[in-house]
């Protein structure tokens, strides 16, 4: 009979990492990039060329990008595309007074944020499904949960290789409260490492959202160069579909990460990190990514 005792809390994968990653927070700042620029470019309009009108009302976004980059204080290569990309456009706009030329900044930033993620499908590196995810899952609350796991499973949920990495430190190096080396291992890193469904997963997840940028880019250039709406048409009908594309990229990839994986592949992480307590992992595994429901509740 399993009590408070010998069991994690009544908390799913999808709980922890839901405290720094919301869907409603998303697409709250995608609202932002759609409503701020638009408002901007339709009082511009009274006053200044239609291309400069357009230049300005995409500063906003280009801003709160910026800000979330200085305040994380790390190296974000999507912001770089969306740097280069507004300035490639704003410069042909200006130089050739083509309105259509400063829109296609979205349809040039998703083009190469869509390549950046079916390059890491083809070159030596790790997905970038895998790289942005390593970035917000929580690993310290992580090891709050697994802190409270003491079942049988959480000795038996790593293979042999990280056994012979963690008996290799369990004497070399001190442990923190809860029982964990100090400092960390990248858990993230090893449960990638062990875990072929969760690699798989990734794997997925970025072909997913690769293809669906590269068709939302040419949704994009279709509408600004097949359509015959005016500029002020264009400027709408653009916004509203990068917003609805944007959104239903974010919403599948979440859905996938929270709904399957969650299920699957990132079902044992806490199980895992569970197995670095109170000395070596043991060998044997789930290297599925399953693990006891009574470890991890409602998982």
């Amino acid at each position: 009979m399993s009590t408070q005792s010998n069991t994690a809390p009544n908390r799913s994968i999808l709980d922890v990492l839901k405290r720094n990653h919301t869907l409603l927070w998303k697409l709250a700042e995608i609202a932002f990039d759609v409503a701020v620029p638009l408002a901007l470019y339709y009082i511009l309009i009274n006053y200044v060329s239609r291309p400069v009108a357009l230049i300005v009302s995409g500063v906003p976004p280009l801003l709160r990008s910026l800000f979330k980059y200085f305040w994380a204080r790390k190296t974000d290569y999507i912001l770089i595309i969306i740097f280069i990309s507004f300035v490639a456009s704003a410069i042909m706009g200006l130089t050739t007074n083509d309105a259509r030329l400063v829109l296609l900044d979205n349809a040039v930033t998703t083009g190469c944020i869509a390549l950046l993620f079916l390059f890491t499908l083809v070159a030596p590196i790790n997905p970038l499904a895998y790289t942005l995810m390593h970035e917000e899952i929580p690993i310290q609350r992580i090891k709050q949960v697994a802190a409270r796991v003491t079942t049988p499973e959480a000795a038996a949920s790593t293979s042999s290789a990280t056994t012979a990495l963690a008996s290799q430190e369990h004497d070399q190096i001190a442990k923190d409260e809860d029982g964990f080396p100090t400092p960390d291992p990248d858990y993230v890193a090893l449960y990638y490492a062990e875990n072929p469904a969760f690699k798989r997963d990734c794997v997925v997840l970025t072909a997913f959202v690769g293809v669906l940028l590269v068709i939302e880019c040419a949704g994009l250039i279709g509408i600004i160069f097949g359509s015959p709406m005016d500029v002020d048409g264009l400027v709408i009908a653009t916004r509203i579909y990068g917003w609805v594309t944007t959104s239903v990229v974010i919403a599948g990839a979440m859905i996938y990460t929270f709904v399957w994986m969650r299920r699957t592949s990132l079902k044992g992480l806490v199980t895992f990190v569970a197995g670095f307590r109170k000395g070596a992992p043991q060998p044997g595994g789930e290297t599925e990514g399953s693990t006891d429901n009574s470890t991890v509740a409602n998982v």
